[in-house]
């Protein structure tokens, strides 16, 4: 496990020092939650002078060039976090037998049509289905769908491991990693993405036989393969005793994604940028993020084994959803200051998303920039993006991030160690290490 740092943290008796000279973090702040620990970053933040009033000041004798080279290397610097210690979501032997499971799946679901359909669709729609299958779920990093079957191995009793247990954890995993694939379709429709994973968004692949009608395609197969999941829960899970629980919570992650869409949406469209506050950033996350690709995994697994304790699912809802806030944090932060190749920085500066960053900014810029950044967050021009990153830089919002970062990750294996009774810890700390040092897709 990751030795921890000494955290340092600029306050005393829980207020800001206006002279910021640091202290050793107190026993109190251990007991925050991940919220509180975000509020003492926004606040630290309001606290640091930014070059706008430095140079009011007469301060700031380097000058703006200066200031900004220094600030582009430490945000480069703190780009990545150190290494995870702990590995992936699953070994290389488990990563190939999950893989193998992938074309039978494929075959089911391009060969067996459901019920109501009472014969086989045609050639050419059963081939396009397994080409967006093939180009959309198959590709990714597979975290979601390995760390489900990694949860079911560490809750589920040894003797309760069978072959056909473990294959059945298996198809369970590619069904999150369905679920997950559709959910990228369809947001990387919205978004206007030109990339993911290192190649063209689907919706890309599209234009060249769709031309204008590619956008409604893409969504179409969204719902496709999100169809898959259901069909494969029917197929492979309908005379399991936890069959409706898994069903239930397909469905609720299914709601509060989208739920979470339309809380995003709503403040794309605000130019003011008034919505870009911390509390609507927070439910954002909690429903687009934390349920799918940090509670799912557990919950499911938990339900495999035959686990229904409300108070269990409960620890694993709280501490899971605390690790998504701190995910979607270095996600805004990679994608801002990251060394993707596929994309270019700043595509949610581009969208206008509702982002750490966004919300930040708007809290500590002066009247005048929070001007700028309302002229130019949320507009397809790279010279825009680049006032905007300049900007985040300006307020120095890369070193609140590694403060952040740091006081996140100690606080949630605190509550680990604290809100996780009967609960194996090594299953969260796995989680945590292998978000720890990743790299944008």
């Amino acid at each position: 496990m990751r030795v921890p740092t000494t955290i340092f943290v600029f306050s005393v008796e829980g207020r800001i020092k206006p002279k910021m000279n640091p202290t050793r973090i107190g026993s109190l702040l251990w007991k925050r939650d991940l919220r509180s620990c975000i509020q003492i970053c926004a606040r630290f933040s309001s606290a640091v002078p930014n070059n706008d009033s430095a140079i009011e000041n007469g301060a700031n004798k380097q000058g703006r060039n200066g200031s900004s080279r220094k600030m582009w290397k430490a945000a480069e610097e703190l780009a990545v976090f150190p290494p995870a210690l702990l590995g992936t979501a699953g070994n290389k032997t488990e990563v190939i037998e999950f893989d193998k499971v992938f074309p039978d799946l494929v075959r089911m679901l391009t060969e067996t049509p459901p019920e109501s359909i009472g014969s086989p669709s045609p050639p050419a729609n059963r081939q396009y289905f397994g080409k967006v299958l093939q180009y959309n779920v198959a590709s990714g990093k597979k975290n979601r769908g390995l760390a489900t079957v990694l949860s079911y191995k560490m809750l589920a009793p040894p003797e309760e491991q069978t072959r056909e247990n473990q294959l059945l954890a298996r198809i369970m995993g590619w069904c999150l990693e369905f679920f997950h694939a559709s959910l990228l379709v369809a947001q990387d429709t919205v978004d206007k993405a030109k990339h993911r994973r290192d190649r063209p968004s689907w919706h890309m692949v599209l234009q060249e036989d769709y031309g204008e009608k590619a956008t409604a395609a893409a969504f179409n197969d969204a719902g496709l393969i999100k169809s898959g999941v259901y069909q494969i829960l029917k197929t492979y899970f309908s005379k399991k005793p936890y069959y409706t629980d898994v069903m239930e919570l397909f469905l609720e992650m299914s709601q509060r994604h989208n739920l979470g869409q339309c809380l995003d949406l709503e403040a794309r469209a605000d130019k003011s940028m008034s919505m870009h506050t911390m509390e609507r950033y927070m439910t954002i996350v909690r429903n687009k993020t934390a349920h799918h690709s940090f509670r799912g995994p557990v919950s499911l697994a938990l339900f495999m084994c035959g686990n229904r304790d409300q108070e269990t699912h409960r620890q694993v809802k709280f501490i899971q959803t605390e690790m998504a806030q701190f995910f979607q944090v270095q996600s805004n932060f990679l994608d801002c200051f990251g060394d993707s190749k596929a994309r270019r920085p700043g595509l949610d500066i581009q969208q206008g998303k509702v982002t750490w960053l966004s919300v930040v900014a708007c809290q500590r810029a002066s009247p005048q920039q929070l001007k700028l950044l309302q002229e130019c967050y949320g507009q397809d021009d790279p010279e825009k993006v680049a006032l905007v990153r300049d900007l985040y830089i300006d307020l120095e919002l890369p070193f609140m991030y590694k403060i952040y970062g740091d006081h996140c990750y100690d606080l949630i294996c605190n509550q680990i160690q604290q809100n996780t009774k009967n609960l194996p810890h090594k299953l969260f700390f796995k989680f945590m290490e292998k978000i720890y040092g990743r790299k944008r897709e």
